[in-house]
């Protein structure tokens, strides 16, 4: 596997990326410069240059300016994440996510020469792999919701195990490359990618934490994971009865059985797969019961009754147990009867 690197680069030898990438629909198109919009002039004028300051700053704006305050406080604590650029120059690098970053750190390093040097993860991909992580690249600076995350880390993996140098270099090899994009770690951008798998409303189950009338979880991501490689068709009648009954919930062991009956019949019908799920919600409240597991030391209570059977020492220990309830019920008796006379 490609190592991923951090290294230190001049803000001078950073450009913009120059190549090839790949909208929606998959329709590619070549581009010069940076393909996000980075507000130039985002900091407010001073009071006493005669300009007028803003009053209501567009959102771009605004975030800048936050991502600024941030920078200037704390430093940069997130490296962007650049390529080689195809140049004479083998120090020069080409931004591929981390725009606005540079920005902040180019206004910084005006009366910062610190911020003049910056911390860059350095990926040599081609222009394919580029596409992939440019367009996905909004996933880190965002404060995304579950849902959006599974999407972004999903459909950006999909993209690069398509393409490129990460479908040559396996899916460990891209999973690590979004997790440096993302800030999410690799094991989950792999179960992200396998979710985007399931019918949209499932999707949606699992990225909302969607939970019954008494508060059971749908379904997990784990439940998700194991049911994303069953059968397009198998997973729209699944589909379908978890949307008609919005009580419905499939366990983690319910999706493992369900997904073995996918695999061992060619057709599943809404009535077997209601036979594999939960349709009835527990009751509010209702206390789960739990086996109480514990080990006694055999030889010493064999020493304490060594002609007994184990069913007689059972019995025992039951009767035992029965004449230490009562006793402690009249000690609770004795006691509130002593606190209702003071």
């Amino acid at each position: 596997m490609q190592d991923v690197a951090t290294i230190k680069i001049k803000l001078e030898n950073l450009k913009p990326f120059s190549g090839v990438i790949y909208d929606e629909s998959g329709v590619s198109r070549r581009i010069e410069g940076n393909p996000f919009y980075v507000p130039q002039d985002y900091l407010p004028a001073a009071e006493d240059s005669g300009s007028k300051v803003d009053d209501k700053p567009s959102e771009a704006v605004s975030s800048l300016r936050r991502l600024h305050a941030s920078i200037e406080a704390e430093g940069l604590l997130t490296p962007i994440l650049v390529r080689p650029a195809k140049s004479w120059n083998p120090e020069e690098y080409e931004i591929l996510s981390g725009y606005r970053r540079k920005r902040v750190c180019e206004e910084l390093a005006k009366t910062n020469p610190d911020y003049q040097e910056i911390p860059a993860i350095v990926l040599d991909c081609d222009d394919d792999t580029a596409s992939a992580i440019i367009t996905s690249s909004n996933v880190q600076r965002q404060a995304l919701s579950l849902l959006d995350k599974i999407k972004s880390c999903g459909r950006m993996y999909r993209a690069m195990t398509h393409r490129g140098k990460a479908s040559q270099n396996g899916e460990g090899y891209t999973a690590q490359v979004v997790s440096k994009v993302t800030g999410i770690n690799a094991r989950k951008v792999i179960r992200y990618a396998a979710l985007i798998g399931l019918p949209e409303e499932m999707l949606e189950l699992v990225g909302n934490k969607v939970k019954n009338s008494t508060g059971e979880l749908r379904l997990s991501i784990t439940a998700g994971v194991t049911l994303s490689g069953v059968e397009e068709r198998k997973l729209a009648v699944i589909n379908g009865v978890l949307m008609e009954d919005k009580d419905s919930v499939i366990t983690i062991k319910q999706a493992t059985e369900l997904k073995k009956f996918c695999t061992e019949h060619a057709d599943i019908t809404e009535s077997e797969v209601k036979s594999h799920i939960s349709l009835i919600p527990s009751k509010i409240g209702e206390a789960k019961t739990k086996k109480l597991r514990f080990a006694l030391n055999s030889e010493k209570i064999r020493s304490y009754c060594p002609e007994m059977s184990k069913a007689d020492i059972e019995e025992l220990i039951y009767k035992l147990l029965e004449k230490w309830r009562k006793r402690e019920n009249r000690k609770q008796e004795k006691n509130e009867r002593q606190r209702q006379a003071q």
